[in-house]
């Protein structure tokens, strides 16, 4: 149940019954996740936290209903929580970089070891995964691989139908591409080299295409 970014975590028999309210008005982010331990003990969830702009993961035991945070990472946002069936530890889809205000970085697979919480990278590739989940050994995941193709089209505002694109580009990740005119008619746009996201300008007819920032960010 939710209202905005505040939610109530509710828990019920599987036909609806017996509804019972495990906590209360938990701030989360774009979306809320889910995970219940293999040994139905625990729930993990994700929570918005740092003013905000950053999440934490969180857990949630069932006979002592006192949340508490896991580990000590902070991530900009989550996507997905899948926990393994051997305890042993929950995959998580997220940024590349922890840390708040960075929902422009795809999303890549961790593993989160238990109790500790030690983090390991499991994908080193520029695609996104989500919806991650594990089979019934605990022994496999899947996961959505997905890949962004992305352009700067060029039409007349009278005749859209004779439009020209004038720079293709494909990437990984949730990415908005603001776009600006300038007065000799080129246009400046932001793309992601490497690791860093800098500004590049190219004319209207595609030609002439270069870097305008030497520090990305």
């Amino acid at each position: 149940r939710a209202e905005g970014y505040t939610v109530d975590m509710w828990l019920s028999d599987i036909d609806g019954d017996g509804q019972r309210k495990l906590l209360e008005e938990v701030v989360t982010g774009f979306n809320a996740h889910l995970a219940w331990s293999f040994d139905g003990e625990r729930i993990f969830y994700n929570a918005l936290q740092e003013q905000g702009v950053a999440e934490w993961l969180m857990q949630l035991p069932l006979a002592d209903p006192s949340p508490s945070r896991v580990g000590d990472w902070v991530w900009g946002w989550t996507d997905a929580i899948s926990c393994l069936r051997d305890g042993s530890g929950l995959v998580l889809g997220g940024p590349r970089t922890q840390g708040p205000l960075n929902i422009q970085e795809p999303p890549e697979l961790w593993f989160l070891a238990l109790p500790n919480a030690p983090l390991v990278r499991l994908t080193h590739d520029p695609f996104e995964y989500t919806c991650v989940g594990s089979d019934q050994q605990g022994d496999r995941l899947t996961a959505v691989q997905s890949q962004a193709e992305q352009g700067v089209l060029v039409m007349a505002l009278d005749d859209a139908t004779r439009s020209r694109q004038v720079m293709y580009a494909s990437r990984s990740g949730r990415w908005w591409m603001p776009l600006a005119w300038t007065k000799d008619h080129r246009i400046v746009y932001p793309a992601l080299g490497g690791d860093e996201v800098h500004l590049w300008e190219v004319g209207s007819d595609g030609t002439g295409r270069r870097r305008l920032t030497r520090t990305g960010s």
